[in-house]
This record gives C-alpha cells, structure tokens and sequence, in this order.
C-alpha cells in the first residue's frame, strides 16, 4: 500500500472543495433565473423546466458536497493524526437525519 502525502492530499481535497462552492454559484443563478421566468412568463413549460433544473442542481450539488465531506473526513482527517481530528467537517443536519 502506497503512503499518503499528507499536504498533497489536503491540496487535492481543498481544492475539490473549492469547485463544490464554485458549483453553488450555479444554484443561486438558477433561483434567480426562476424569479425572472415567473415575473415575466406565462409559459408553464419554460417555468416548469427552470424549476426542475433548480432543483436537480440543488439535488447534486448537496449529493457531492456530502460526498466530498466524506472523503475530507475520510483522508485528510485520518491522515492529520497529529491534531487529534481536530478539523474535522460535519454532515450537513438534513445528511444526518436520512
């Protein structure tokens, strides 16, 4: 089994990180993008089809960050065993009631 590169590994998941809360940009524009629609539309098909992208953004966006804080938990943490796991990331609430 390979040694992992602590630093290397924190570097990695960072930035992983990084693209999860680049990726929430996505959500706001989409929630933005639906008020426009309802205040200037009538048309149920274009409203309904922004509402659904809206909402499997949400969906995926809420799937990876769970997944990435995870393997944050799962690698980096476990990796740091200097700082007793200390840094830690916890679940969002709605994860924990599943």
């Amino acid at each position: 089994m390979a040694c992992l590169d602590y630093t290397q590994v924190w570097t990695v998941m960072n930035e992983l990180d990084e693209s999860v809360q680049k990726l929430k940009v996505i959500n706001q524009f989409c929630d933005d993008l639906l008020v426009q629609c309802y205040d200037n539309t009538d048309d149920d098909e274009l409203l309904q089809l922004v509402d659904t992208l809206r909402g499997y953004s949400k969906f995926m966006i809420r799937d990876l960050e769970t997944k990435s804080i995870r393997a944050w938990n799962e690698t980096v943490v476990k990796l740091n065993r200097e700082h007793n796991y200390s840094n830690i990331v916890p679940l969002p609430l709605e994860q924990l009631q599943e």
